[in-house]
This record gives structure tokens, sequence and C-alpha cells, in this order.
């Protein structure tokens, strides 16, 4: 009979039972969780979804203005999903690609998205937000 190898959880566990802290588990259903909102968070939220976006008060929201958006940055955790696709390229496209070493499935990525966002910058015309009254 072989010994059941422990999961790292466990073993911190029992490493912090060992210090002698009070391990407590708690364990909830997805479904428990929603129901954890009180009552006058559920009224609240259902008074505001009732409201039109007229009737919503954006007087402490700041204006978003050009500037902010020439200081504003990407978003460091966004991930984009990907696709597995079969693709026809040609050769001396894919030499190309390889050429420069690993990675050519990302460099191909990265060509393709800087063509794809041209394009959109090019056909975009940027919107200005109306002020509130």
């Amino acid at each position: 009979m072989t010994k059941k190898k422990s999961s790292a959880s466990s073993l911190r566990v029992r490493q912090l039972q060992a210090k002698g802290a009070d391990i407590k588990w708690v364990r909830m259903a997805l479904d428990d969780a929603k129901n954890l909102e009180n009552d006058a968070q559920k009224a609240r939220l259902a008074q505001l979804a009732k409201l039109s976006g007229d009737q919503i008060d954006l007087s402490d929201s700041p204006e978003l203005t050009d500037e902010f958006f020439r200081n504003a940055i990407k978003n460091p955790f966004y991930r984009p999903n990907k696709s597995q696709l079969t693709v026809r390229l040609d050769s001396d496209v894919v030499h190309w690609l390889r050429g420069k070493g690993r990675g050519y499935q990302t460099r191909m990525n990265a060509v393709l998205r800087s063509a794809m966002l041209r394009d959109l910058m090019s056909v975009a015309k940027p919107t200005r937000l109306k002020k509130r009254a």
C-alpha cells in the first residue's frame, strides 16, 4: 500500500496547526454567497435599476478630458482570449518570423495586432462626452 502524497495546502494547514494556529474551515455554495446581500442592499440596487441615465447624479464623477486619455496606461493585467486556428502563410513570411528566434507566433500576433489597431484608428472618429447641465 502506498502512502497518499499530501497536497501543499494540507501541509501548510499542518504547519500552522503545529504553531498553534486555530484553523476554521468555511465552505459555502455559490448560491449561498449570493444571498449574503442584506435587504437594504437589495432595495438600493432595485431603486438604482429603475433610474434612467438622465436621473443618475454624476456631479461627483470627474469629467474625462483628452488629457485624461493621453495619460492613461494600458491595464497590465489585461490578457486577451486566444483562439486556435489554422492559417496558410507565404513561405517567406514564415521564414522571416521564425528567423528572428523563438516566439514566432507571438511575433505574428504582435504584427497582426499592430495592423488591426492602425486600421481601427484610421476608421474611428473620436467622440466627446456631453457635459451635464
